[in-house]
């Protein structure tokens, strides 16, 4: 899919392709300077569909679907996004996002990967969750979150590591419910991830059930 200039909303959910959707955003060029610019999407929406790669060259395309990236650097002005329940996308990249993260990237089967800065989150809860590949989180930051859930943050993610974890605990200090928030993730061993930072927390059952955390 090539869109076209000055694109401000993409709607993608529930569409579908045999080798998974790969979407081209244009450059172009300022009549008064020769900077490139890209298309500054405000709304994504692709949640339900196979969406496996964002790219801005036709030369950069990915060879294969095991390479491609979704690549969101260049939009800065998302404020409005949905990618759940996509089962081809394995790596989302420069993810610069205002507001809550509430389901947005639930029950991507085959999402390894996420990276960018979330700015004023006001809800993490189930963003992750049954996302059974995912490894890394550790490129993803947060900025002023003031989310007080993580409810099934990170739910089912077997393989997700200790280093991902203390990235979401860290980055979100306000966290009073984290019910189910890492349980079932089954790669998590030896001590607690720093869920001591979460001074405020108040709900927290089953929070680690499933997992191999001894303390």
């Amino acid at each position: 899919l090539q869109t076209v200039y000055g694109l401000k909303k993409l709607i993608l959910t529930g569409a579908s392709s045999d080798n998974g959707i790969h979407v081209l955003l244009p450059k172009f060029k300022s009549s008064s300077t020769t900077t490139e610019r890209y298309n500054a999407l405000t709304e994504f929406k692709a949640s339900g569909s196979n969406l496996v790669e964002v790219y801005y060259d036709i030369s950069s395309r990915a060879s294969s679907i095991e390479d491609a990236v979704i690549d969101l650097s260049p939009l800065t002005n998302l404020n409005s996004c949905a990618f759940g329940d996509n089962k081809m996308m394995r790596e989302v990249s420069g993810f610069y996002y205002t507001g809550s993260i509430s389901q947005m990237f639930n029950s991507c089967t085959e999402l390894k990967s996420v990276s960018g800065v979330i700015t004023n989150c006001g809800n993490i809860s189930s963003a992750f969750a049954y996302d059974y590949k995912l490894t890394n989180l550790t490129g993803l930051s947060f900025v002023n979150s003031t989310a007080t859930s993580a409810d099934s943050v990170c739910y089912s993610c077997s393989l997700i590591d200790s280093a991902s974890i203390r990235k979401l605990i860290s980055g979100n200090p306000n966290i009073t419910s984290a019910s189910n928030a890492f349980a079932s993730c089954s790669n998590l061993t030896g001590a607690a991830p720093s869920i001591a930072e979460w001074t405020k927390l108040k709900s927290a059952s089953y929070m680690l059930r499933s997992t191999k955390i001894t303390s």
